[in-house]
């Protein structure tokens, strides 16, 4: 059974410390822990190869000195330079190794400001400037790629604008991994080149095709997604989606009224693209749903939510 006075004296209950009554070992052991001035660099001795690793030894080590050096402040009224120096300068190591270049940057100003001539602290900001101009540089070209990318994608959106096709930029983006790997493009005929997604409603499960040109049909597209050579896929053992019996719809979303409208198999993608209350997102990729009449149950409850 606990006692009262275990619960008074623990460091999770206790409101305060009373040194004459003596330390619970809870307590005791948390001090140990907290001023334990022995192993703080007992893992960067290990000289691991994880980068990530060292980096978080690092900083361990620097507030580990730091806090020690306000502990010898407090005790002792007197506080070394070589400590604050060392201090100081693995504290910006740790800045560094996490990328704060700010912060190192103000800390090697400080150090410098109490050690003006310190050839350690002059070493480690000398550091730090040449960080920080490596970062500014690849800040920089990134910022210019970015430039022109968004050129090149404002390029592509009036030139789909000019064909009478609608680009709508409210609409998100679709986040698959498949989906940033393509991109709509225009080739040396003058013909567009589409990247469709097929989303199968009933059983949330997609397919994706990466380059389609305009000139194919819809029932083409279809072909290659429901070969009759290839297994089904896991989701649809029955085979209930399949071109047999014209047993398959496909629909695009209306983008105003947000319903589907149904697409004809033999409709070109070009065709397609210019069809009213079509548009596609920012990121110029086609989706399409898929039905089958052969899931009777399904196709009627979506066809009358959606159609």
């Amino acid at each position: 059974m606990v006692q009262s006075r275990d619960m008074v004296y623990h460091p999770a209950f206790g409101a305060d410390i009373d040194p004459k009554a003596g330390l619970h070992p809870a307590t005791e052991a948390l001090q140990a822990l907290k001023y334990e001035s022995e192993d703080s660099d007992g893992g960067l001795r290990a000289k691991s190869s994880d980068s990530k690793l060292n980096a978080i030894l690092y900083t361990n080590r620097a507030v580990c000195h730091f806090y020690l050096s306000k502990r010898y402040l407090q005790n002792h009224h007197s506080f070394s330079l070589e400590n604050y120096r060392s201090c100081i300068r693995d504290w910006i190591e740790a800045c560094l190794a996490l990328s704060k270049i700010d912060e190192a940057l103000e800390l090697s100003s400080t150090g410098l400001n109490i050690l003006p001539s310190s050839p350690e602290l002059l070493d480690v900001q000398y550091k730090v400037l040449k960080k920080q101009m490596e970062l500014d540089k690849e800040v920089e070209q990134r910022s210019r790629l970015d430039c022109r990318k968004e050129n090149d994608m404002n390029t592509e959106y009036e030139i789909l604008k000019s064909r009478g096709i609608d680009v709508n930029l409210k609409l998100k983006p679709i986040d698959m991994p498949e989906v940033g790997c393509s991109t709509f493009y225009v080739d040396s005929l003058g013909k567009f080149h589409w990247p469709i997604l097929f989303m199968y409603p009933e059983f949330g499960q997609t397919d994706f095709l990466r380059d389609v040109i305009e000139s194919s049909m819809i029932i083409d597209c279809l072909k290659l997604v429901f070969d009759v050579n290839q297994p089904p896929p896991p989701w649809d053992p029955k085979r209930l989606y399949s071109l047999e019996d014209d047993a398959i719809e496909v629909y695009f979303e209306h983008d105003i009224m947000k319903k589907f409208i149904l697409c004809s198999p033999q409709c070109t993608i070009k065709k397609l693209t210019k069809q009213n209350g079509f548009s596609v997102g920012r990121d110029l990729l086609i989706i399409l749903h898929v039905i089958s009449k052969r899931s009777t149950h399904f196709y009627s409850s979506w066809k009358d939510e959606k159609i």
